[in-house]
């Protein structure tokens, strides 16, 4: 519930710097946001991505992408203001709010709301171990068969966008994962 008034915080105080998109609606009710910071009519920029919290139990990563949201917006530098200028930089601080909200309320442990927590064992009850893994979920990924809310959410605006780079924050403990980049 605080993510909700960090964003509408940030839209009071950055009016004319951001838009605010509802990408999908979650099973539970809850809203998936993306932030841009650019101008959805500029098409001629590169579109670039960051996303948090695609398992809902990696906390760090919600506060990774915010973080990097309000460091462009609020600390205007020679770098970000040539980011700004050139790119349409679009954040998705939390893409799982149901893993999110299920790891928060159960059991914060290693498998617990890593999920979205869709019911998925028949048993018309929340369980933190329930759900899909998102980041499974998309094509041509094992789960993908029925895709989610959340998956289409993301796969609509990254095909309605023409992104250049895209980037999704992981953490397992105290760390932060990063892709092992290839040549």
């Amino acid at each position: 519930f605080m993510y909700h008034e960090l964003l509408r915080d940030l839209q009071q105080e950055f009016a004319e710097d951001i838009e605010i998109w509802e990408i999908a609606k979650t099973h539970l009710g809850f809203p998936v946001y993306a932030v841009l910071i650019g101008e959805s009519t500029a098409i001629d920029r590169a579109d670039v991505l960051l996303v948090g919290s695609m398992h809902g139990n990696e906390l760090l990563t919600f506060n990774y992408a915010w973080d990097a949201l309000e460091g462009v917006l609020r600390n205007p530098s020679d770098t970000t203001i040539n980011l700004r200028s050139r790119y349409n930089l679009w954040f998705v601080p939390m893409a799982n709010p149901d893993g999110n909200w299920v790891s928060m309320r159960y059991d914060h442990g290693i498998k617990k709301g890593h999920n979205n927590g869709r019911n998925t064992d028949n048993s018309c009850s929340i369980s933190a171990v329930e759900g899909i893994d998102l980041s499974n979920n998309y094509p041509q990924k094992q789960q993908a068969s029925i895709p989610e809310a959340e998956t289409i959410g993301m796969i609509n605006l990254l095909n309605s966008r023409s992104f250049v780079f895209a980037m999704s924050f992981h953490s397992g403990g105290n760390g932060l994962y990063v892709p092992i980049l290839h040549s």
